[in-house]
Protein backbone atom coordinates (compact mmCIF):
# COMPACT_ATOMS: atom_id res chain seq x y z
CA UNK A 1 0.00 0.00 0.00
CA UNK A 2 2.77 2.90 0.94
CA UNK A 3 4.46 1.69 -2.96
CA UNK A 4 0.94 2.45 -3.91
CA UNK A 5 1.00 5.68 -2.48
CA UNK A 6 3.92 6.42 -3.30
CA UNK A 7 4.29 6.40 -7.15
CA UNK A 8 0.50 7.85 -6.95
CA UNK A 9 1.95 10.98 -5.38
CA UNK A 10 5.09 11.22 -7.08
CA UNK A 11 2.57 11.90 -10.37
CA UNK A 12 -0.01 13.85 -8.36
CA UNK A 13 3.18 16.14 -7.42
CA UNK A 14 3.96 16.55 -10.86
CA UNK A 15 0.77 17.92 -11.72
CA UNK A 16 0.27 20.29 -8.66
CA UNK A 17 3.71 21.77 -9.96
CA UNK A 18 2.73 22.39 -13.27
CA UNK A 19 -0.62 23.54 -12.31
CA UNK A 20 0.71 26.00 -9.52
CA UNK A 21 3.68 27.35 -12.40
CA UNK A 22 1.30 28.06 -14.80
CA UNK A 23 -1.36 29.80 -12.58
CA UNK A 24 1.83 31.92 -11.77
CA UNK A 25 3.50 32.37 -15.30
CA UNK A 26 0.54 33.94 -16.47
CA UNK A 27 1.14 37.20 -13.86
CA UNK A 28 4.87 36.24 -12.78
CA UNK A 29 8.32 35.44 -14.82
CA UNK A 30 10.77 33.42 -13.41
CA UNK A 31 14.34 33.89 -15.25
CA UNK A 32 17.04 31.72 -13.90
CA UNK A 33 20.30 32.62 -16.47
CA UNK A 34 24.02 30.54 -15.73
CA UNK A 35 26.81 32.09 -17.49
CA UNK A 36 29.80 29.73 -19.10
CA UNK A 37 32.83 30.93 -20.75
CA UNK A 38 31.11 30.47 -24.30
CA UNK A 39 27.46 29.60 -23.74
CA UNK A 40 24.83 31.42 -21.78
CA UNK A 41 22.10 29.56 -20.81
CA UNK A 42 18.31 31.09 -19.55
CA UNK A 43 15.78 29.02 -18.03
CA UNK A 44 12.08 30.18 -17.28
CA UNK A 45 8.66 30.46 -17.23
CA UNK A 46 6.22 33.33 -18.53
CA UNK A 47 2.81 34.04 -19.89
CA UNK A 48 1.90 29.75 -19.98
CA UNK A 49 5.11 28.79 -21.81
CA UNK A 50 8.38 27.15 -20.23
CA UNK A 51 11.10 27.93 -21.97
CA UNK A 52 14.98 27.39 -22.00
CA UNK A 53 17.25 29.53 -24.59
CA UNK A 54 21.21 28.69 -24.67
CA UNK A 55 23.49 31.51 -26.52
CA UNK A 56 26.46 29.66 -27.91
CA UNK A 57 30.31 31.11 -28.86
CA UNK A 58 29.45 35.12 -28.15
CA UNK A 59 31.20 37.90 -26.93
CA UNK A 60 27.85 38.91 -25.05
CA UNK A 61 27.38 41.26 -21.69
CA UNK A 62 26.13 39.02 -19.36
CA UNK A 63 25.09 39.13 -16.39
CA UNK A 64 26.83 37.49 -13.02
CA UNK A 65 26.79 33.63 -13.04
CA UNK A 66 23.77 31.81 -11.69
CA UNK A 67 21.69 34.68 -11.23
CA UNK A 68 17.87 34.60 -10.66
CA UNK A 69 15.56 37.23 -11.69
CA UNK A 70 11.87 37.63 -11.35
CA UNK A 71 9.90 39.83 -13.44
CA UNK A 72 6.08 40.87 -14.53
CA UNK A 73 4.53 38.99 -17.12
CA UNK A 74 1.83 39.61 -20.28
CA UNK A 75 -0.93 38.46 -17.87
CA UNK A 76 -1.69 35.27 -20.30
CA UNK A 77 -2.20 32.26 -19.30
CA UNK A 78 -3.06 30.74 -22.26
CA UNK A 79 0.37 30.55 -24.38
CA UNK A 80 -0.24 31.97 -27.90
CA UNK A 81 1.41 29.30 -29.54
CA UNK A 82 2.11 25.62 -29.07
CA UNK A 83 5.23 23.81 -28.70
CA UNK A 84 8.17 25.57 -30.26
CA UNK A 85 11.69 25.49 -31.36
CA UNK A 86 13.98 28.36 -32.66
CA UNK A 87 17.60 27.96 -34.00
CA UNK A 88 19.44 31.40 -35.24
CA UNK A 89 22.95 31.80 -36.56
CA UNK A 90 23.30 35.64 -35.54
CA UNK A 91 26.57 37.55 -35.66
CA UNK A 92 27.27 37.25 -32.06
CA UNK A 93 26.64 33.07 -32.21
CA UNK A 94 24.18 30.78 -32.33
CA UNK A 95 21.25 30.78 -30.67
CA UNK A 96 18.84 27.91 -29.37
CA UNK A 97 15.37 28.61 -28.12
CA UNK A 98 12.81 25.90 -26.61
CA UNK A 99 9.31 26.82 -25.54
CA UNK A 100 6.87 24.17 -24.19
CA UNK A 101 3.38 25.31 -22.74
CA UNK A 102 2.65 24.04 -19.71
CA UNK A 103 -0.51 21.72 -21.11
CA UNK A 104 1.90 20.04 -22.98
CA UNK A 105 3.61 18.71 -19.70
CA UNK A 106 -0.33 18.11 -18.00
CA UNK A 107 -1.32 16.24 -20.56
CA UNK A 108 0.95 13.19 -20.38
CA UNK A 109 1.13 13.55 -16.51
CA UNK A 110 -2.68 13.19 -15.89
CA UNK A 111 -2.60 10.39 -18.55
CA UNK A 112 0.23 8.64 -16.78
CA UNK A 113 -1.63 9.17 -13.46
CA UNK A 114 -4.49 7.40 -14.57
CA UNK A 115 -3.18 4.88 -15.87
CA UNK A 116 -0.48 4.04 -12.77
CA UNK A 117 -3.89 4.86 -10.58
CA UNK A 118 -5.51 2.10 -12.17
CA UNK A 119 -2.63 -0.50 -12.32
CA UNK A 120 -1.97 0.16 -8.58
CA UNK A 121 -5.58 -0.36 -7.16
CA UNK A 122 -5.32 -3.25 -4.73
CA UNK A 123 -7.07 -6.31 -6.42
CA UNK A 124 -10.33 -8.20 -5.38
CA UNK A 125 -10.07 -11.19 -3.14
CA UNK A 126 -10.06 -14.24 -5.20
CA UNK A 127 -13.12 -16.24 -3.40
CA UNK A 128 -15.10 -13.72 -1.39
CA UNK A 129 -17.13 -12.16 -4.22
CA UNK A 130 -19.55 -13.20 -5.47
CA UNK A 131 -21.47 -15.45 -2.68
CA UNK A 132 -23.54 -17.72 -4.06
CA UNK A 133 -26.17 -19.62 -1.68
CA UNK A 134 -26.36 -23.46 -2.23
CA UNK A 135 -29.84 -24.22 -3.61
CA UNK A 136 -32.56 -25.74 -0.77
CA UNK A 137 -33.56 -29.03 -1.54
CA UNK A 138 -37.26 -29.87 -1.51
CA UNK A 139 -38.35 -32.64 0.40
CA UNK A 140 -42.03 -34.44 -0.84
Amino acid sequence: MLRRWLIRSIFMLSILLCVVGWGWSGWYGFLWSDVGLHRHIDCGTQSGDVFVRIWWRGTLSLPDRGSVCFANSYGRLWPIRGPRYYRSDGAPGRTDELYIPYWVILVPSVLLLIFFWRATRPRKPAGAFPVVMAAKKETP
